[in-house]
């Protein structure tokens, strides 16, 4: 996946850039969850695979073998709904087909011909069918919960959030026993754990947003030819697919930021980012380029960037052992 973004795949910068992506990889302060029989390296894997599979189904589509694109896409949606029946932030990858759906409906209104009109129909109606294949991996274990603590068995002894609006076992047991919502997790005790996630929610949003178009007179959905303001891997590096895979890889990782910052216990954030590979490119690049990394005025070399992925998956892996956090 590293060297299909690439604009000479078979180089030599090509292929070390896919060794050192790969490699943070194994540094990432996922650390033990990685190795551990936890969902984390089920997780990353599906979502790999299925961030892959989109990526062949652009290829597929800038090459003009519809077909193949649309088997493509049905594929991904189908990694990306087993990715999420491990962990739930999975459903934020649907936002790949969001975007397909509304860059097509977008489109055909600037170009209405009916060639177009029937094959923007046939897009959206297979990118349509592979976000209800991801949305099953999400529906499918609340369901079978659903059956088993709300159907079956004698009516008072049903769970209590059975007869909520939304049945979902999931949003109970998050908000019940995690306190998991909307600035609940924003309290003076746990600044800590905020300090702790910091240096991964910078690199989530930067290697982000350098990304998007700084073309301010052009949307980011419909302009063909405004240009990032600078990549991931490099300028002048990056291929024009390349690019478009970039830009639409950073919206669910941005978004798995900006949840994390405000809605989830934020220190998982180290761990749930193991499987996006956005910001591991953005890393790898700045490790070949010899780039430092410019926070509010600060330069930052990668070698501190590296060295504190390594510290904090050694702390955590002892942490995690005596049941403290930030598991």
């Amino acid at each position: 996946m590293s060297k299909l973004v690439a604009a000479r795949p078979l180089s030599q910068r090509s292929l070390g850039f896919a060794l050192i992506s790969a490699s943070l990889h194994i540094l990432s302060p996922a650390g033990l969850f990685l190795s551990a029989p936890y969902a984390e390296s089920s997780f990353s894997f599906l979502n790999f695979a299925g961030f892959f599979l989109y990526a062949l189904n652009l290829q597929a589509h800038d090459d003009g073998r519809p077909g193949l694109r649309d088997i493509l896409a049905l594929a991904s949606g189908i990694a990306f709904g087993l990715a999420t029946m491990f962990r739930s932030n999975g459903i934020l990858s649907g936002l790949l087909f969001c975007y397909d759906i509304v860059r097509s409906i977008l489109t055909v209104r600037s170009d209405a011909q009916p060639q177009k009109i029937l094959a923007s129909l046939r897009r959206v109606s297979f990118i349509g069918i592979s976000g209800i294949l991801m949305a099953v991996g999400s529906f499918f274990p609340q369901f079978l919960a659903y059956q088993e603590y709300c159907v079956q068995g004698k009516p008072e002894h049903r769970a209590m959030w059975c007869t909520h609006r939304i049945p979902s076992i999931y949003a109970w047991v998050q908000s019940h026993y995690w306190n998991v919502g909307l600035f609940r997790y924003w309290t003076l005790s746990n600044a800590p754990l905020f300090m702790l996630a910091t240096p991964m929610l910078l690199i989530l949003m930067l290697s982000a947003d350098c990304t998007f178009p700084r073309n301010q007179s052009s949307s980011r959905l419909t302009s063909e030819t405004a240009e990032p303001s600078s990549t991931p891997i490099g300028e002048g590096w990056t291929s024009p697919l390349g690019r478009e895979i970039e830009q639409r890889f950073a919206v669910p990782q941005l978004l798995l930021a900006i949840l994390a910052l405000t809605s989830y216990h934020v220190q998982i954030v180290n761990r749930i980012s193991s499987g996006y590979p956005l910001w591991y490119w953005w890393l790898a690049s700045k490790i070949m380029s010899k780039e430092h990394i410019s926070v509010a005025g600060c330069s930052i070399p990668m070698k501190v960037v590296v060295g504190w992925m390594v510290t904090y998956a050694l702390l955590q892996a002892g942490l995690f052992a005596a049941f403290l956090p930030p598991a």
